[in-house]
């Protein structure tokens, strides 16, 4: 079994147990000397739980994707990481780095069989440095956890993603996302200053500075694996960027008449001087689920916006004046604080209208903010088109970039409806890109989108893969290329045309909103009252900032 340790001096190439020529059972041996016989398992029913994410893929997938690992493999640092690659390497079996699974894209699943490495157990937070402002952790910490211990040190957390409670560093760096606080602190790249990589070959680097800048100093090496979904190695570490408690986080919200009216409002509120933490969105069909659900709502509100503010109180006070005026110069009406108060303090609970379904599909596209009105209108389209239950919620990414988030609640059990949620992700995607937009994030069935995303850049992307990777071991079948269990690569022409068929098919079912519902914007406000058992730990607020005084 392998001797974790942790030295100062990480400038090497790690080697590792290797097993040449080692086929079968005689893999899991190796592993289980490795790792410990309880960290490798071939069970049938746990590898079935590591063939799903937070969006089940329909059930006819396995026969395209392997999508059970032949072997899961849950190492505790990064010497395992190291070794495991290395067995994985000598044999040939690819290996499939995973987090939390709750991108909902595939990416954390094999496409081909082989060890699914899940690294949630290596979850040390090991330094918080308060004089340095960072925070070093291994990549199954939660960003909850990143955020609990900056506060213990006096300090902040800037973005994180809305899932934070369960999402974990590594995953959220491997999606290369945005999040709350991204408005004001950037995307998951800049939240990273430090990465700890293990390559295909086995070998294990840093990439970044923990103490400077990362730039004028050769290519971005850090970067490069941030939003690379795991097909260039596997992060192990990373030091997280902090910051100084800068005064309160005030929510405040307001209600208009339909996402429509919000977007316009939100528009004028990114063209003001005013730098909110966080700007986010849901619309009507989001609250009237949430009714469904048995959740008082309150009246004469269509969609829902809330801006969270951060800084000292006249800092908050004037930036309010100039969110009101801006929001309510397209129809926005303050709600109360206590409203405001449960609008942020739901921010990472907004899935849990899954309990209607039993399946969710959730997307998530870019478009330009002076094109948000559009986009809402087209999505709306989309919905109605396929007889969809969905929903719309949303951040503001930056002043020019809105993350649209619709979802889609479906049983997943029957064949064509799971199917045809593909088709609503590939309207999505379509909708995005004719507005100057894009997808966010690729995973499993979105590779195909590559070449119409970044062009000429895609092939330059590919070359990196073949050069890192040139046994296309690392996470195969994803962000590059669709790739089946059966290593036939499916053209994006191709891969479109059954995306497409899957959306005809679709509209010859019946819909699934019930008589009397709209598949698009409709009515009814929004005080959601959460269900018994789903506070945090710790205190009423997913931030934590309540228990301090911020959080209004």
């Amino acid at each position: 079994m392998a001797q974790c340790t942790y030295t100062a001096d990480l400038n090497h190439q790690a080697g590792g147990a290797t097993a040449r020529n080692v086929k079968g059972p005689d893999i899991v041996t190796k592993l289980a000397a490795l790792v410990g016989e309880d960290r490798v398992t071939t069970d049938d029913l746990e590898r079935e739980l590591y063939a799903a994410e937070i969006a089940n893929l329909p059930p006819e997938v396995v026969y395209v994707f392997q999508v059970k690992p032949d072997i899961v493999v849950r190492p505790s640092c990064t010497e395992d990481v190291v070794g495991t690659v290395n067995i994985a390497r000598d044999n040939r079996v690819p290996i499939t780095p995973r987090g939390a699974g709750t991108l909902g894209l595939g990416g954390s699943l094999p496409s081909k069989g082989g060890i699914v490495m899940d690294l949630s157990s290596m979850n040390r937070i090991m330094e918080v440095d308060p004089d340095g402002m960072t925070a070093t952790v291994e990549a199954g910490v939660t960003w909850e956890e990143v955020r609990r211990a900056a506060r213990s040190k006096g300090l902040r957390l800037g973005a994180y993603p809305s899932s934070a409670l369960s999402a974990t560093v590594g995953g959220w760096i491997g999606g290369g996302g945005v999040g709350i606080g991204s408005y004001k602190y950037g995307p998951a790249a800049d939240q990273v200053r430090w990465l700890e990589v293990v390559l295909p070959n086995g070998h294990l680097i840093e990439a970044g500075f923990r103490g400077v800048k990362d730039n004028a100093s050769g290519y971005a090496l850090k970067n490069l694996f941030v939003g690379a979904e795991g097909t260039l190695g596997i992060v192990t570490r990373a030091t997280i960027r902090l910051h100084p408690r800068a005064g309160d986080v005030v929510p405040t919200a307001y209600a208009f008449k339909d996402l429509k009216k919000a977007a316009y409002g939100i528009q004028t509120l990114t063209r003001s001087p005013v730098t909110p933490y966080n700007i986010g969105f849901v619309d009507g069909n989001h609250l009237r689920h949430l009714e469904e659900m048995g959740s008082p709502v309150p009246s004469a509100a269509g969609t829902v916006v809330t801006v969270a503010l951060e800084g000292h109180s006249e800092e908050v006070a004037l930036c309010n004046r100039e969110t009101e005026t801006a929001l309510g110069s397209a129809g926005g009406r303050r709600l109360s604080e206590e409203e405001a108060d449960e609008a942020w303090l739901s921010r990472s609970y907004e899935f849990r209208v899954k309990r209607l379904g039993p399946g969710l599909v959730p997307g998530s596209v870019f478009v330009p903010t002076d094109r948000f009105p559009e986009a809402v209108d087209r999505v709306y389209e989309a919905i109605s088109d396929l007889g969809m239950k969905a929903g719309i919620t949303g951040l503001v990414a930056d002043r020019n970039t809105v993350d649209l988030l619709p979802y889609y609640i479906v049983d997943d059990r029957k064949m064509l409806k799971g199917l045809a949620v593909m088709s609503f992700m590939k309207r999505l995607t379509d909708i995005s890109l004719s507005l100057g937009g894009r997808p966010v994030g690729v995973g499993m069935w979105f590779a195909q989108n590559l070449g119409r995303v970044h062009g000429e850049g895609a092939d330059v992307m590919r070359a990196i893969k073949r050069s890192l990777d040139p046994d296309n071991l690392m996470n195969p079948g994803k962000l590059v290329e669709v790739g089946t269990r059966y290593d036939l690569a499916v053209p994006h022409t191709v891969m479109n045309a059954g995306l497409g068929l899957m959306g005809v098919l679709k509209r010859t079912l019946p819909p699934d909103t019930e008589p009397g519902e709209t598949a698009g914007p409709g009515g009814m406000g929004w005080r959601e009252l959460r269900a018994e058992g789903d506070e945090p730990e710790g205190g009423k607020d997913p931030d934590g900032e309540g228990e301090e005084g911020e959080g209004g």
